[in-house]
């Protein structure tokens, strides 16, 4: 179990940290920032489902607002895809869910 937390940790970490990564590299108008966000959003995407499989059914409501901010962050991938500019209003939306509810699942 503490094993499984420590890999998670590294992925939502790691994961995050791509997502910065690919977000400036986008903000400079570089053209792989996309793909690094991509990168990013699939190891989001595999803690988060990985995390929700891993809780007991009495528990897995606490991790629904976590799926809103993956959505948010999926949408923001979408339309960085579509060359929009209205990714950062994803971005900016996933950001704060995340921080308001990490704090407040602790």
């Amino acid at each position: 179990m503490k094993e499984n937390l420590k890999e998670r940790d590294i992925l939502l970490f790691g994961g995050m940290g791509i997502i910065l990564l690919g977000v400036l590299l986008k903000t400079i108008e570089y053209k792989a920032g996309f793909w690094v966000y991509a990168i990013g959003l699939v190891a989001i995407i595999v803690a988060r489902v990985r995390q929700y499989l891993n809780t007991k059914s009495e528990n897995s409501r606490v991790f629904i607002p976590y799926l809103f901010s993956t959505v948010a962050f999926i949408l923001a991938g979408y339309v960085m895809y579509t060359n929009k500019n209205y990714w950062i209003v994803f971005i900016l939306l996933a950001s704060v869910l995340d921080l308001y509810f990490s704090f407040r699942h602790k």
